[in-house]
């Protein structure tokens, strides 16, 4: 602290998920084109487990399990992507905007995040 490079982590420490959320979505989700899409995605997040942990206190293992939880489910894992990256916007928010620089993203650090298709296959039929 006597140097000047103490960042405080108190706001991230008395914040939840759920409510760093409600925050993100009112002023910054509506910045975004897809604006409706996000907002449902984010209200979905806040209504898993992990939505009651403290922003500070979220760690790779916490992003783990969610992803789990919702491969468990059947999810596809453009969904579970989808989902990763509001979570890893939020972080990246707080830690810009809310003067969190110490605030880490755990979305970055998950090392199991779901492995996406190739992608469609395009078949051309024979011309006659």
């Amino acid at each position: 602290m006597d140097r000047g490079v103490f960042v405080s982590r108190k706001e991230a420490e008395e914040t939840t998920l759920f409510e760093a959320m409600d925050r993100f979505i009112e002023y910054d989700i509506p910045r975004l084109r897809t604006a409706a899409i996000e907002t449902r995605r984010a209200k979905g997040i806040q209504r898993r487990e992990i939505a009651s942990l403290y922003m500070a206190a979220i760690r790779p293992k916490h992003i783990a399990a969610f992803i789990d939880e919702r491969e468990a489910e059947g999810v596809k894992p453009n969904v579970i992507r989808l989902d990763l990256a509001i979570l890893s916007r939020l972080f990246e928010v707080v830690a810009s905007d809310w003067s969190t620089e110490s605030l880490a993203n755990p979305v970055k650090r998950a090392s199991n995040k779901p492995k996406l298709t190739g992608g469609r296959t395009r078949r051309h039929l024979p011309r006659s």
